[in-house]
């Protein structure tokens, strides 16, 4: 992760993929199609080159969600 953000500035990609994080987080209560038409606009800037993962924090708790929910297929 440290190496991308200091590579955003320098690469379009990395601005389109921050916005799109950006944008998934002023929503209120995100639904899996919203995951996934995200995560489908991410593969179309990245290309299939590119590997993506999703990995979410629990901000309440400030720590990752339990292992079974991170195995949630998008």
């Amino acid at each position: 992760m440290v190496s991308q953000v200091q590579s955003w500035e320098q690469d379009a990609k990395l601005e389109k993929i921050a916005k799109l994080l950006w944008d998934e987080r002023r929503l209120e209560t995100p639904t899996v199609e919203d995951h996934r038409r995200l995560r489908r606009e991410a593969e179309e800037i990245l290309g299939p080159e590119d590997n993506l993962f999703r990995i979410d924090w629990v901000r309440a708790t400030l720590s990752l969600p339990p292992l079974p929910a991170l195995a949630v297929q998008i």
